[in-house]
């Protein structure tokens, strides 16, 4: 159905590609599709035609992004591991496209390296910021329920009884436990 499917282009790809998205796939959804494919795809990739993909290019490409694309829109600082990986999943959708209307043979994404996403510390509130948020939401008559989703080791449990006798004392509305002992010290106090 594509004429002249030998040299297609990849911007000719991902346009199509897209097309094929704009009834099954959310409108806000699709705006991020072309605007990733604009800027990062089709910008670097898209004069290629895609028989001339193989792994080794979109390595490169993919190293290319993670290592030097910083953006107007990210304050001029590289893509994270995340943003790239999802500017692939576009790439590859579209060779997967490609592959299921026989334009190429394989998906030479497959065999490409992502970089590794790594996971961000999280820092719990303090004992003031917690006090800050339950005044603040009770002020609007919203209640507030702490998790203590975790099991405690026997030399933590002096430090969570502490904790959630100063949740009391601060008026939280409910505390979600998961630990027995813990359970035990709130059904006792």
């Amino acid at each position: 159905t594509f004429a002249d499917a030998h040299n297609m282009s990849v911007e000719t790809l991902m346009s199509a590609w897209l097309k094929s998205k704009e009834f099954d796939t959310k409108q806000t959804t699709l705006i991020r599709y072309r605007e990733q494919t604009e800027w990062y795809i089709t910008s670097k990739l898209g004069k290629y035609p895609i028989n001339y993909l193989n792994p080794a290019v979109i390595q490169d490409w993919v190293n290319e992004l993670h290592k030097n694309s910083p953006t107007k829109k990210n304050g001029g600082k590289p893509l994270s591991a995340k943003t790239v990986r999802n500017i692939f999943l576009n790439l590859k959708a579209a060779l997967d496209y490609a592959v299921d209307n026989d334009l190429i043979s394989r998906n030479p994404c497959n065999k490409v390296n992502l970089p590794r996403q790594t996971k961000q510390e999280v820092e719990a509130f303090n004992n003031e910021e917690i006090k800050n948020v339950v005044d603040y939401a009770h002020l609007r008559g919203v209640k507030i329920y702490v998790t203590m989703n975790t099991i405690v080791f026997d030399k933590e449990l002096e430090d969570a009884y502490k904790q959630i006798d100063y949740l009391y004392k601060i008026g939280v509305d409910g505390i979600i436990i998961q630990d027995l002992a813990i359970f035990n010290y709130v059904v006792r106090n």
